[in-house]
């Protein structure tokens, strides 16, 4: 009789260590899930800081260079690269026959009408954007309304005569400037000015540092 009391005793501390562990088991389970989730949110919540940080860092834009040519009252800054003309010297709606103009005038000439047209809608620009002309060394800006402004094709500098009559690919299409508006700028060649087309300046215009 006192075995069996044993036994009883001994089964019924194992069954309450059992539940126990059971129950202890499935709070362990719990705990677990809600690290997870804590962990997954704090994941999650990490990734959104880390994109919204890099954001900025993914956006780009397009800037553009001014150049002077001997004989030219006017600046010139080529968009060409984002509106290429063909090689194949079939695109008749990006420029006129250059043959008819003559070889003088083909050097440089503006662009009216369905070709400015043409040219505004390919680069997504818009009559009321404006370009900004920005000389980082002496940090001064200069904004032109695009309307204001003249669309024209320029050759590059290395046709020859013997060329003629010159594809049109070999031309350069973008904004002319008047100089005088740009006199206080860098040097001739425009060489520490940037150009950029659109709603709103993005130059920060602070003042360069120099490194040592």
């Amino acid at each position: 009789m006192a075995n069996n009391k044993i036994f009883i005793k001994i089964t019924t501390t194992t069954l309450l260590a059992t539940i126990l562990l059971i129950v202890s088991g499935c709070n362990n389970s719990q705990e677990n899930k809600q690290n997870e989730q804590s962990l997954s949110d704090s994941l999650t919540t990490k990734n959104e800081s880390v994109e919204n940080y890099y954001e900025p860092i993914r956006q780009s834009i397009n800037l553009f260079t001014l150049e002077s040519r001997e004989g030219l009252d006017v600046v010139f800054t080529s968009l060409s690269d984002i509106y290429p003309l063909s090689s194949e010297d079939s695109d008749t709606l990006a420029l006129p026959d250059i043959e008819e103009k003559g070889i003088d005038a083909a050097q440089y000439f503006t662009l009216d009408g369905k070709y400015r047209e043409r040219f505004l809608s390919k680069t997504n620009i818009s009559e009321t954007d404006s370009v900004f002309v920005y000389d980082y060394s002496k940090n001064k800006l200069a904004s032109f309304l695009v309307k204001n402004l003249k669309v024209a094709a320029l050759i590059n500098i290395y046709e020859i005569e013997s060329d003629w009559p010159y594809p049109r690919y070999y031309y350069m299409i973008g904004f002319e400037i008047d100089k005088r508006k740009i006199k206080e700028f860098s040097d001739e060649y425009y060489s520490d000015v940037l150009i950029y087309v659109g709603k709103e300046n993005p130059f920060a215009r602070e003042k360069l540092t120099p490194i040592i």
